[in-house]
């Protein structure tokens, strides 16, 4: 497993390490979504700034924007952050972001290259 799902406070931290892949990605998703925490979850965090992508492309997001949407239709109201510094990841991430906006998520959502940053746009 190259995630880890931590409690933070009104929100959420999913945070990768190492080599991942798209299947990483969505055994996460599937893990969080399903759990009590995204329940009352305010915000998440999916922090991508510790690993390494190069095996994930643009276009294998269909099927988390799929675990996104229907999430956003039983929690209506939640930000989600994507922190990325890795050019490839951060790509990806810029994709996936518009795309679930295109698609009619509930949710607000951004693109971070800093940590700290999404942190406080998510308590805000």
């Amino acid at each position: 497993m190259n995630y880890s799902i931590e409690k933070e406070g009104s929100g959420v931290i999913i945070r990768f390490v190492g080599n991942i892949t798209m299947a990483d990605i969505i055994e996460a998703k599937v893990k969080y979504h399903g759990s009590e925490i995204f329940d009352t979850s305010k915000y998440s965090i999916w922090d991508f700034t510790d690993c390494e992508a190069s095996q994930i492309k643009p276009g294998e997001t269909d099927l988390p924007l799929a675990y996104h949407l229907g999430a956003s239709r039983s929690l209506e109201k939640h930000r989600l952050a994507l922190v990325a510094k890795d050019r490839l990841i951060s790509i990806v991430s810029k994709k996936f972001a518009s795309e679930l906006l295109k698609i009619g998520t509930t949710w607000e959502v951004r693109v971070f290259n800093d940590f700290e940053d999404a942190l406080a746009w998510g308590k805000e």
